[in-house]
């Protein structure tokens, strides 16, 4: 199942604990033609062999290395003295305002946040960083509530990324930003360039929503439905599901499809009594598993079992009888759980090795090695198959037989 995406600004990767020296390195080898612009700034790639930098960058180096036990405060002291030195070079000063932005940005202080905003735009000024620098700006935006900004920054990211679900990201952020502003129009098509760019991305699904919400507001109701339809096909247990499903029950001629689909909201969300309703009006037999766990939720655990000792006898979805087992087996003794897995190796095949395992592992010594062998045999790729061929080498190991067991491993 997919993940909806949040809401806000694309959230980049935020400094951990790492050394000033790394976070340098990192920036020095996102400089090389060799390395991602996507690459982690946190990322260790300095190494005595191998520094990943260039004379230029030596001086702002040995700063970050000499300064890396130091207080946040006097780090960000000695970096800007650094850049304001006469001496500095024009691609040192943007590779400092990069570094020394993430140390303000660090920091949460709404002050160093505002500062960090046109170091980070400077640091655009490396094309190797432009992307890394625009999306820390757009977060820094985001955080003050400087919409303008953001947007400025998410334009500037868009205009360098080349990664679909990266782009995805920022037009979903333009997008909901434009929305906060109250300008429907660009937001729209913002959410439309989402869904084009990667729809299948957790970005697309939160567009699908915002979609349909525009559409229901301008009376066209069977888009904005098609849109809610897709988003709940998706993410049945997203933040908007559970009024997108009341909202399409409100209807007087749902679907068998949107009653299906609202039953699944209702699953997700913890209402069996309303999910069971709403899979009874869609005549569904299908979700006897999930229906039947819906009924040891409501206090009916006789009709569960029932309904999930019967699904085991009359469906042969391999998926589905083996949860059903497994559920079934929970409270049961071990002679009773062996009463399950028989039923399941007797009415479906496409479970019988599923079956086999489960009965060897609560059958005694000897009997478990006749289904492990029986398993072995007509099961061979099995993922069960291994364990199950393991055991057997065991057995013969244990009484002996070396030279069987020996001829066998080799095998």
């Amino acid at each position: 199942m997919m993940t909806e995406a949040n809401s806000g600004c694309p959230q980049t990767a935020k400094a951990t604990g790492k050394t000033l020296a790394l976070l340098l390195a990192a920036v020095a080898a996102i400089a090389l033609s060799a390395c991602s612009v996507n690459a982690s700034v946190d990322e260790p790639l300095l190494t005595a062999a191998n520094p990943l930098t260039t004379v230029q960058d030596r001086p702002l180096l040995d700063l970050l290395q000499a300064t890396e036990k130091l207080p946040p405060e006097q780090q960000e002291k000695q970096l800007a003295e650094f850049r304001a030195a006469p001496s500095t070079k024009q691609r040192a000063k943007q590779k400092a305002a990069y570094v020394l932005a993430r140390l303000l940005k660090k920091s949460g202080s709404l002050q160093n946040i505002k500062e960090a905003l046109p170091l980070f735009e400077e640091a655009t000024a490396i094309p190797a960083l432009a992307s890394l620098a625009a999306a820390q700006q757009a977060e820094c935006a985001n955080f003050l509530g400087d919409e303008l900004a953001m947007r400025s920054a998410l334009a500037r990211l868009l205009s360098k990324e080349k990664e679909p679900a990266a782009i995805a990201k920022a037009q979903y952020a333009l997008a909901q930003s434009f929305m906060r502003s109250g300008d429907f129009e660009n937001a729209r098509l913002n959410f439309e360039k989402t869904i084009a760019t990667a729809s299948d991305t957790q970005f697309a699904i939160g567009s699908n929503y915002y979609l349909g919400q525009m559409k229901f507001d301008k009376g066209q109701q069977n888009e904005a439905l098609e849109l809610w339809r897709q988003y709940i096909r998706l993410v049945p247990d997203g933040r908007h599901a559970a009024l997108i499903a009341e909202t399409i029950k409100g209807l007087a001629d749902t679907t068998k499809e949107d009653d299906l689909l609202i039953a699944e909201v209702y699953f997700q969300s913890g209402q069996p009594e309303k999910a069971l309703l709403a899979w009874s009006k869609a005549g569904d037999r299908l979700q006897w598993v999930k229906q039947a766990q819906c009924l040891f939720r409501i206090g009916k655990p006789n009709l569960a079992g029932d309904m999930l000792f019967n699904g085991i006898k009359t469906h042969k979805e391999a998926a589905a009888v083996v949860e059903a087992a497994k559920i079934l087996c929970q409270p049961l003794s071990k002679a009773d759980a062996v009463k399950v897995w028989q039923t399941v190796l007797l009415h479906c095949p496409a479970a019988a090795d599923v079956a086999l395992y489960n009965l060897a592992s609560r059958a005694t010594a000897e009997q478990s090695l006749k289904f492990y062998s029986e398993l072995a045999a007509r099961y061979p790729t099995s993922v069960y198959a291994p364990e199950a061929n393991w055991w057997l080498l065991l057995d013969k190991i244990v009484k002996g037989k070396n030279n069987d067991a020996l001829k066998e491993a080799k095998q």
